[in-house]
């Protein structure tokens, strides 16, 4: 399952930082995260040395790593100065491995920032990866719930915390590639959200104050103008921390 991405969370971090406006770690977190931590319980863990000899030993050998593309290429370059790096880990390893992180971080004063970190992941964008001619939603579940079976095993993660988002699509007959003659009653065609549409079902799901500003709890949104056209836009809405939604 490719398109599953795996996130570890630090809410202490957040607490006692000023990550505020970012979800990345400082270089100094990252480092400490790394070095101290991560991988030691990584060569505990494993304890092998064929396997060990490929995974980087330090973070410092790690951003050499990221950037050595770049660095020995070409003046003329195409690709970006950091390449994500990628290092299987098999799934035997992944339970104690994690275990040992935590016990890690709770034993050592000097790491209280890492403390209850958690794991998240999560697949977004996967329409193409299930969706089919004559499908209907309970087969296109049945595909997704498959692949997801053969890539986590529920023992390891708490099902009241996971959630599958199913969202309904419209779209258009009528299409037009560049070189298609479209005849005359037909008319290439994509739909869009008008701006007052969604603004108006944003409003269902607001409570207002009395002076029309958002009432504590209510859900926010973020809007996505599309091509810079005026009428009309993309909305993403959210729960916040304390409110009814979450």
């Amino acid at each position: 399952m490719d398109e599953l991405l795996m996130f570890v969370f630090f809410p202490s971090l957040h607490k006692a930082s000023d990550y505020k406006h970012s979800t990345y770690l400082s270089k100094n977190d990252q480092q400490l995260w790394l070095d101290a931590i991560v991988i030691p319980s990584i060569y505990k863990v494993v304890d092998s040395s064929n396997i060990l000899e490929h995974y980087p030993a330090s973070s410092c050998i790690a951003d050499l790593n990221s950037t050595a593309v770049s660095a020995e290429g070409l003046a003329l370059k195409e690709l970006a100065r950091e390449q994500l790096l990628k290092h299987a880990i098999q799934p035997q390893y992944l339970d104690p491995l994690w275990t040992l992180i935590l016990e890690t971080v709770d034993e050592n004063p000097g790491f209280h920032r890492f403390r209850g970190a958690m794991l998240f992941m999560h697949s977004k964008n996967t329409k193409l990866e299930f969706m089919g001619a004559g499908i209907g939603m309970t087969e296109m579940y049945d595909r997704w719930q498959r692949r997801w079976s053969d890539a986590t095993n529920e023992q390891f993660y708490n099902k009241d915390w996971a959630f599958v988002d199913l969202a309904k699509q419209t779209t258009s007959g009528d299409t037009a590639l560049p070189y298609n003659t479209v005849p005359d009653d037909h008319e290439a065609e994509v739909y869009l959200w008008k701006t007052c549409c969604l603004k108006a079902y944003q409003r269902t799901r607001t409570t207002l104050n009395i002076n029309g500003s958002w009432a504590k709890g209510s859900p926010r949104g973020t809007t996505y103008p599309w091509a810079t056209m005026r009428d009309t836009m993309g909305l993403t809405m959210f729960a916040t921390p304390q409110g009814k939604e979450a």
